[in-house]
């Protein structure tokens, strides 16, 4: 009898694109919340690995879940409103892609920023994410 295989990343760049755009659109949700989020919280059980967890960002290091989330929840406390668009997958592979986007997000002082910016991802064979830079 042959051994089943454990999921093995992603199969096709459509595959990447579809998780690269719902880990954004998820994102952006959890940016717009009144409250914190939690490790429990879908996006983390989702899209990261909450074992292994780095995020590159702003020249800074964020290692580990625990780092993440307090970064993440400390941008909460400055915004109104963020959402992304334009996410198109640059090149992939089944453990890994890269993403252009673009960000528009206003903060409580009514002020607008956009970004566009590119990032790359490391995932599992599960699809959880290991690396952001």
């Amino acid at each position: 009898m042959a051994e089943q295989k454990k999921d093995e990343g992603f199969k096709s760049k459509e595959e990447a694109q579809e998780f690269g755009k719902n880990f954004y659109d998820a994102v952006c949700q959890s940016l717009c919340l009144d409250t914190d989020i939690t490790e429990k919280d879908d996006l983390i059980a989702k899209y990261l690995n909450v074992d292994n967890f780095t995020m590159i960002s702003g020249g800074t290091v964020k290692s580990g879940l625990k780092e993440w989330l307090a970064f993440h929840n400390g941008f909460i406390k400055m915004l109104k409103k963020s959402t992304a668009s334009n996410i198109v997958i640059q090149s992939w592979m089944s453990n890994a892609f890269a993403v252009s986007y673009r960000y528009e997000t206003t903060f409580i002082n009514d002020q607008q920023c956009t970004i566009n910016g590119f990032a790359s991802f490391v995932v599992g064979n599960d699809k959880k994410i290991t690396y952001i830079v």
